[in-house]
């Protein structure tokens, strides 16, 4: 006899725990189905993991960071918490322009503190800078298309989950008209 499962109301569960939901039909009943569950536990079980993990991002003077996507717990403003982090977890962060940019560069940093299997602290940082222009063609040249579709697909996500898939169809495509409409200026 089937099991029924809600796997849209499981997503809370894997959105505050930083885990993954993985659905394979019909389990069991094909040797494939049952070979490919065996194969994507023992890739997760392999990871490097880290837990009670805390995530902060820092920008330059003139820039904020105005929301994150992920699967986290937001604890403050800048501060997000993490159950368990591995190499495959990303998260998105918006970053706004409040003030003209003084200098040529704007410079993030995350620092991500965490405890290794082995009962370990550590912290990793990541620096990264950035140059400023005011050359709208030179901006489009350089974009990370990938991290923008990214971006998109997690903002999108979370809007399916809040109001109705065809709020958040309009929200991608205004969104991609606003990029198609900066270009052309």
């Amino acid at each position: 006899m089937p099991l029924y499962m809600d796997l849209a109301s499981m997503s809370g569960l894997t959105k505050y725990t930083g885990g993954k939901l993985h659905y394979y039909p019909e389990f069991g009943a094909s040797e494939a189905i049952s070979s490919k569950f065996c194969s994507d536990l023992r890739r997760f079980l392999g990871l490097a993991h880290g837990f009670e993990a805390v995530l902060r991002i820092r920008a330059s003077q003139g820039i904020s960071l105005s929301a994150y996507h992920g699967s986290f717990f937001l604890r403050q403003t800048d501060l997000l918490s993490l159950p368990n982090v591995n190499p495959d977890h990303s998260f998105s962060a918006q970053a706004s322009i409040d003030e003209n940019l003084q200098g040529t560069v704007v410079c993030f940093q995350a620092a991500l503190l965490h405890t290794t299997c082995r009962g370990e602290r550590r912290i990793r940082v990541i620096n990264f800078s950035a140059p400023v222009t005011e050359d709208v063609k030179e901006i489009f040249n350089n974009m990370n298309v990938n991290g923008i579709a990214g971006i998109l697909s997690k903002m999108a996500v979370e809007k399916v989950m809040a109001n109705r898939l065809e709020d958040a169809r309009e929200a991608v495509l205004n969104k991609c008209s606003d990029v198609i409409a900066a270009y052309k200026t």
